[in-house]
């Protein structure tokens, strides 16, 4: 097939995702600028760094609050009204403080509204991509969506010095996440007539179907083949929807757990498959109610079916635990490597840049990587080339060293762009899969937690080398993981 074939290239810039990875850029845009945002208006209130990082925790604690709720509504509404409703949300959060200028309670009410609404915003769009994208392309489509996030987090603050340098009052500041908020919101919201995107779309957990369809759908229970796959539905015949369209049958799980079918319950699994997923019409708004569906999911259901599953979330969780803090402290580590060696500001900003300049255009080669081997061998470049370079960080005492490790952290970050991302959306076609996304995604931002606690721990009573050589142990542990301990989905 090759390393990039046309076929993935066109799933990432065609008509299908481009609205949703324009309003992902943009939103990430907005994502970019808020802490310098409140950083700059705590400053001018006359706020001291306590309390300027307080309102910083608030927009983080709300954007992780934001994902389990948000995976439960997934499965109930129209994904693409739950995105569009999220960018509104957040343009709508920034005008307390244009309007009633920069006090505690608008920057409060900006930082809750701004976390709450884009940690909505980036499970949905999550959740919409991997069940309308060709598997086949899955890596593709989700480096991109990850590769284009980190282009604008580099292009916001250029916005954002742009309108400093034009205007100085601190308001006219909250104009770039509102106006790339706006935009978004514009992109989701006409694109379908524009663009003709969004027909033959799984719009969420309560798409309709014709009865016809369904009680043919309810018919196909017969034939289970060695208690782990059962005939759902031919792929064209029928519903025109990626949640059930990949050939003549399709293997029962919740969240990946394997050989959980059995013949005797095989009836009861098919009912609910075809009454609890959604399925797509081919109109393009349509959210009716699928007949026979219970119209709601009650929590006992949703902890029996993570119960159920705890086996794959743990394993699957540890894996992007470690990932997430492998990542996010290299940029911790780089920064103490150049203190150590008395980088100036300008210095380190130019090291930071460089680094991150390498993931931000290389983006494309986790794509290709995911695309073209084994799920199994994709998770271990990264986490491996993280934990080695960990290891190489503090053998040199030299500027010049740091620039080259600055380098090799971006080129190998870049070959995880859109990992963890696959990784979650590979279980896109299970029972209640909006609540698995929302878990994960619960885990990934635990893992930037449990990084900075633990390099904060370790920093105040350790040397830097041990410091970095635990990080770069903890990166081959985790290669190791990835290889013997993560579970891999049936696709």
């Amino acid at each position: 097939m090759g390393c990039l074939s046309f076929g993935s290239i066109s799933e990432v810039v065609g008509w299908s995702f481009f609205d949703i990875q324009l309003a992902n850029a943009l939103i990430g845009i907005g994502t970019s600028v808020a802490v310098p945002i409140v950083t700059m208006v705590g400053r001018e209130i006359g706020y001291e760094q306590g309390k300027i990082a307080s309102y910083v925790s608030l927009i983080n604690a709300f954007h992780v609050i934001a994902d389990i709720p948000s995976s439960l509504v997934a499965d109930c509404v129209d994904l693409r009204r739950l995105m569009s409703f999220s960018v509104f949300a957040q343009a709508a959060g920034c005008m307390p403080v244009v309007l009633l200028g920069c006090t505690s309670t608008s920057l409060a009410a900006f930082c809750v509204i701004n976390g709450f609404s884009t940690g909505a915003f980036f499970l949905a769009r999550h959740i919409y991509v991997a069940r309308r994208l060709n598997p086949d392309h899955c890596g593709m489509v989700m480096a991109f969506l990850s590769g284009l996030l980190r282009l604008a987090h580099m292009l916001g603050p250029i916005f954002l010095g742009v309108i400093a340098s034009l205007w100085g009052d601190t308001r006219y500041f909250f104009f770039v996440p509102m106006g790339a908020s706006l935009l978004a919101w514009c992109c989701i919201q006409f694109s379908p007539y524009c663009l003709r995107v969004g027909r033959n779309a799984p719009q969420g957990r309560a798409d309709a179907t014709t009865a016809t369809q369904l009680e043919e759908a309810k018919k196909l229970d017969e034939g289970s083949v060695g208690g782990e796959t059962v005939p759902i539905l031919p792929g064209d015949s029928l519903i025109k929807g990626p949640v059930l369209e990949e050939g003549l049958t399709r293997r029962v799980v919740s969240y990946g757990a394997v050989n959980t079918l059995n013949t005797d319950n095989a009836h009861s699994n098919v009912e609910s498959v075809v009454s609890e997923v959604g399925i797509a019409c081919s109109h393009e708004c349509c959210s009716l109610q699928i007949e026979g569906s219970k119209g709601g999911t009650a929590p006992a259901t949703y902890c029996s079916v993570i119960m159920d599953q705890w086996n794959v979330i743990w394993r699957l969780g540890i894996y992007v635990i470690l990932f997430v803090a492998l990542r996010a402290n290299r940029k911790l580590l780089l920064t103490f490597a150049a203190m150590r060696m008395g980088f100036t500001d300008v210095q380190l900003s130019f090291l930071l840049s460089l680094s991150f300049s390498f993931d931000a255009f290389l983006f494309p080669l986790g794509g290709i990587l995911l695309d073209n081997c084994s799920r199994r061998f994709a998770r271990l470049p990264a986490v491996l080339g993280l934990g080695i370079a960990f290891l190489l960080l503090p053998l040199q005492h030299s500027g010049q060293w740091l620039y080259v490790m600055a380098a090799v952290f971006g080129v190998v970050d870049a070959l995880g762009c859109g990992l963890i991302m696959t990784l979650v959306a590979d279980y896109r076609h299970q029972y209640f899969g909006g609540l698995f996304f929302g878990i994960m995604r619960t885990v990934q931002d635990m893992g930037h937690v449990i990084s900075s606690a633990a390099v904060s721990l370790m920093i105040h009573r350790f040397d830097f080398a041990i410091c970095s050589n635990f990080w770069g142990v903890l990166g081959i542990f985790a290669a190791v993981w990835g290889w013997y301990g993560v579970p891999n989905p049936t696709r």
